[in-house]
């Protein structure tokens, strides 16, 4: 890990603003109509997801086989099983779009939603930097997805902003609930391989879906090569 990165993660509760710093990148990216054109939404998204696929493969599912290798698929497959429900009340918000939103109101399940996911995948955020730095990447397209999503509701300003605000702090607020609740970290292998399958959902899904528009074909093999080759170099 470079000097760089290192100071920036070396405290497991600073980790925690990494996810913050993200959805706050995504947000401003958002609100400025120039820069949301111009940046290449779909790379950023296959990026993510192939940095956290790579991290979840080397860093974490190691960890959780280490830990209980008896039980831990069973873990993981309630983790996908537990994206899928999730996602069916989210539209794919996750992935950085959504499915057939035709939404005049504030979604209120959609945000909900949304907002377990972020809770579930911050669990382990203090204990794994790599982790952190990724989920900040993921952070930003989501972010850009769900401004745009609510920009032009018919809900007042505080509204807007506070369900943004909300998602922002959710990921955050699921690292301290572990960090500070020896309960949770006593049962912390069944909940890391809730959080990697959680996580393996996303990131296939992300890198799967990314292949609609061939246009991007290179470029996102570019992509995902990078964001491979970082994770495993961190």
């Amino acid at each position: 890990m470079s000097e760089e990165s290192f100071i920036l993660t070396s405290s497991p509760l600073l980790r925690l603003l990494l996810p913050l710093l993200g959805s706050a990148i995504g947000l401003g990216i958002a609100a400025n109509k120039n820069l949301i054109q111009q940046l290449p939404k779909a790379l950023v998204l296959v990026f993510s997801g192939a940095f956290l696929l790579s991290i979840t493969l080397v860093e974490l599912l190691p960890e959780l086989y280490a830990g209980n290798p008896s039980s831990a698929g069973y873990w993981i497959l309630l983790g996908v099983l537990l994206q899928i429900v999730l996602e069916y009340y989210s539209r794919g918000a996750e992935h950085g779009h959504i499915h057939h939103s035709n939404q005049q109101h504030f979604p209120y399940i959609l945000w909900g939603s949304l907002c377990i996911h972020a809770l579930i995948e911050g669990a382990p955020l203090t204990e794994y930097p790599h982790l952190a730095l990724g989920m900040m990447i993921h952070k930003i397209p989501i972010a850009m997805v769900l401004f745009l999503l609510i920009n032009d509701l018919k809900i007042s300003r505080w509204k807007r902003w506070g369900g943004l605000g909300l998602f922002a702090l959710m990921s955050p607020l699921g690292g301290l609930l572990f960090y500070y609740n020896p309960a949770l970290q006593a049962i912390n292998i069944p909940i890391l391989g809730v959080v990697i399958g959680v996580l393996l959902h996303i990131a296939t899904t992300i890198i799967f879906e990314s292949s609609e528009d061939h246009r991007f074909d290179k470029m996102k093999l570019a992509s995902i090569l990078l964001a491979i080759a970082l994770a495993v170099m961190l």
